[in-house]
């Protein structure tokens, strides 16, 4: 097993989040006479909803991370199979030996930014009767979203390295 090919470059942080908020404008823009009612009868739901999220990954980022630390990526495993992916690819290309945690350290500490952001738009934009702020507000939802989705994409990925090493040693030991 080589290091995870997350590691191969920085996370697009700023792209992801503005996917998810171009989206959800484009889909504003579609409904723009109804947007305003609809966003009235969710706004409480989506602020607590991301308030909720927000919370939740801020607590489980600590576990998640100190978790994969200590469970991969200090092992001598992980250090031989840093140092053949080196030797076959570069340094340049794999990246620096903690990269995919760091990776995923990122966009969790961002996701939880987003989220809790998101849900003071909501409090605040909630006031504004404009399509518009109705279309920020559910914009930084989708981009909120589309953050932590990554973030649990790059989470998925991690897990399933510390899982496949989990069994290789209990097979072998």
């Amino acid at each position: 097993m080589l290091p995870h090919p997350s590691a191969r470059a920085r996370s697009p942080l700023l792209a992801t989040w503005c996917i998810g908020f171009v989206i959800s404008a484009i889909a504003c823009g579609t409904w723009w006479g109804e947007i305003v009612e609809f966003h009235n009868d969710i706004r409480g739901y989506l602020f607590s909803g991301f308030l909720t999220l927000g919370s939740f990954l801020l607590t489980t980022k600590t576990f998640v991370i100190t978790r994969l630390q200590e469970g991969l990526f200090q092992k001598r495993e992980y250090d031989e199979w840093y140092r053949i992916a080196v030797q076959q690819h570069g340094v340049e290309k794999v990246g620096a030996r903690n990269q995919p945690l760091r990776n995923l350290t990122e966009f969790l500490v961002w996701s939880v930014v987003s989220c809790l952001g998101t849900a003071v738009c909501q409090l605040l934009l909630s006031a504004v009767k404009h399509p518009f702020a109705t279309t920020v507000a559910f914009g930084a939802s989708a981009g909120a979203l589309s953050l932590v989705l990554r973030a649990w994409w790059h989470l998925r990925a991690l897990m399933l390295d510390y899982l496949d090493y989990a069994n290789r040693e209990k097979v072998e030991g």
